[in-house]
């Protein structure tokens, strides 16, 4: 089972090893590797940011982390990011699908943009 859960202090580590993995950099727009300072540098802006981050969670496994970010005219900008052994199972389809609609188990997350 996928579930989204709030990425807090401790996913900081998680989340810059999951981004700079070969596989999900090729699609990133910087596909460089973060380096430590940089990545900082963008945890501790998230909060100024219209944006929410979440672990994915399958079987009680991190298994990646999707960010959903307002970058205006009602425009979501999302992305998905999963370590290799969870990619091509339907986790990122389960996750986006419970960010954005819910499932019968599991709420969607409460939308409020401050721009």
């Amino acid at each position: 089972m996928t579930s989204l859960k709030p990425a807090d202090v401790w996913s900081i580590w998680f989340v810059r090893r999951i981004r700079n993995l070969p596989t999900n950099r090729q699609w990133f727009l910087n596909t460089r590797k973060i380096g430590l300072t940089e990545h900082l540098r963008w945890w501790s802006g998230r909060r100024r940011r219209a944006e929410r981050l979440y672990i994915i969670e399958h079987d009680r496994h991190r298994a990646g982390y999707l960010r959903m970010q307002f970058v205006g005219s009602g425009t979501v900008e999302v992305s998905i990011a999963l370590d290799p052994s969870f990619q091509g199972m339907g986790v990122g389809r389960a996750a986006l699908s419970i960010a954005l609609r819910g499932t019968d188990t599991q709420q969607p997350p409460t939308w409020q943009w401050k721009a």
